[in-house]
């Protein structure tokens, strides 16, 4: 029984360890080792499609996706899921095993950073995210909760209902509304985050990652 109970272990961590999850720990873990000011969240609700990009850092008033692709997910949306994160976030970041590693290189932009698991377990960056230029402002706009455009600009949700209100905001400065979404999702993630670094260790596990989770709701 002893034995059985052993490579049951064994397997159990041999499918974390290939896991999207396990890879989004290794991240994050490599993130905070060098010391960045960051925050990050788990699992953001973002644009009118109302996708979920895997995790979100915020880092020097800037925005960065990352996209997670372990052994066991495909590559087939991977071209239209980074066009969609380039609609609405500063930097776009892919993080993967070796087995992608040159798929990925050759299937997403220059732009596109890259960073890899190794089957030691370490991570490394490949390649740096450039800037993306191209944002869209109400594809940044419907990544808002309507009620927070509300506030911050004193309209009045018994006059306007939520796409109205974002209406308002379309033909201010794309610049504007990326430090409106930047204080958004501070606002949104920041006493996740310090919690979660409270609660942490010295690594971060699976179930940690809940803590950084937060409503997929937008509205």
């Amino acid at each position: 029984y002893e034995m059985s109970a052993s490579l049951v272990g064994s397997e159990m961590c041999i499918r974390d360890r290939n896991s999207a999850e396990y890879i989004k720990c290794k991240f994050i873990d490599f993130m905070l080792s060098k010391n960045y000011e960051l925050i990050i969240g788990n699992e953001l609700m973002y644009g009118i499609k109302r996708k979920l990009v895997d995790l979100v850092v915020l880092k020097n008033n800037k925005i960065f996706a990352v996209e997670i692709k372990s052994n066991s997910d495909n590559l087939n949306r991977l071209k239209e899921q980074i066009e969609e994160y380039k609609k609405v976030f500063n930097y776009v970041l892919v993080v993967t095993t070796e087995k992608f590693k040159n798929r990925i290189l050759d299937t997403v932009s220059s732009d596109i950073g890259v960073y890899i698991i190794e089957a030691d377990l370490s991570l490394h960056k490949i390649r740096s995210p450039r800037i993306q230029n191209d944002r869209n402002k109400i594809e940044i706009l419907y990544s808002i909760n309507a009620k927070f455009l509300s506030k911050i600009g004193h309209y009045s949700l018994q006059k306007y209902n939520a796409d109205e209100i974002r209406l308002l905001y379309a033909n201010k400065r794309i610049s504007y509304i990326q430090e409106i979404l930047l204080t958004y999702l501070l606002e949104k993630y920041k006493d996740r985050f310090n919690l979660f670094m409270r609660e942490r260790g010295i690594q971060t596990h699976i179930e940690d990652l809940e803590i950084l989770s937060s409503s997929f709701q937008i509205e």
